[in-house]
């Protein structure tokens, strides 16, 4: 798929369809055979947005470099999370994403974590302005936090990762978000190290928008009204700021 698609302000909606339906079979079809195959080349097939705007804005070596990068960082954090339980508190990631590096963690990982990094960098720094570095950075770290308060309560019911102990919210433990406050920031830290003042384009965010999407209908088809109603709430603040960078015609810068 050419660049250019992604420039155009209806690009990110053109998957909405095969999400919602996507959401359909993952919550009421989840026994069906096929679920690993399918959650696999979903991560990977929703990661392309983001991975793109990462070496248009960078260059292959840097890309390299970053990715490279990022994924040794998540991998490491979420195998020590689960061998120990520091920082997330104890937990077992599921069959249904893949295989497992080492037993402990999906080899998909960096395919669903890193775009949260890269979506939540450029849609802080759309809404501050790229000049604000520290504010910028400690917004995308909110920003990561706030999705992941709509996707790890779908994905525990998935049975993508499963909790040790329930907590309070959608039987996910405080200790979980504690866990993402410290890696969300570490990661964009890293992020900012090593991409220095590459502006990454808009549509980097697409991945974020539409794994945010999914879990949207995840929580909607589970019956979770408040989870639902706060991920409305974050998909509506990022509808807005595509609607403004459309206005700006700066989808690809």
């Amino acid at each position: 798929m050419s660049l250019r698609f992604y420039d155009k302000p209806s690009a990110p909606f053109f998957l909405a369809p095969c999400l919602a339906f996507g959401a359909v079979g993952a919550v009421h079809y989840g026994d069906l055979p096929g679920q690993t195959v399918i959650a696999m080349v979903f991560n990977i097939a929703l990661a392309i947005p983001a991975f793109l705007g990462l070496k248009r804005a960078t260059g292959a070596t840097r890309w390299l470099i970053t990715l490279a990068v990022l994924s040794l960082f998540a991998f490491a954090i979420e195998s020590i999370a689960v061998a120990t339980g520091v920082p997330y508190g104890r937990f077992s990631y599921g069959a249904d994403l893949g295989p497992k590096l080492l037993g402990l963690v999906p080899m998909t990982l960096p395919f669903s974590w890193i775009p949260i990094v890269l979506g939540s960098r450029v849609w802080a720094a759309a809404i501050l302005g790229p000049a604000r570095v520290l504010p910028t950075l400690l917004l995308s770290a909110g920003l990561m936090v706030a999705f992941d308060l709509v996707l790890d309560p779908g994905a525990a019911a998935l049975r993508y990762w499963t909790w040790e102990s329930a907590g309070a919210y959608y039987g996910i433990p405080e200790s979980n978000f504690v866990g993402w406050v410290i890696s969300s920031l570490i990661a964009q830290v890293l992020l900012t190290l090593l991409t220095r003042s590459a502006a990454l384009p808009w549509f980097t965010t697409y991945s974020l928008a539409w794994g945010l999407f999914f879990w949207t209908c995840v929580a909607a088809l589970s019956g979770w009204l408040g989870l639902t109603l706060w991920a409305l709430l974050l998909l509506a603040g990022w509808l807005l700021t595509h609607q403004k960078k459309m206005t700006a015609g700066l989808a690809g810068r």
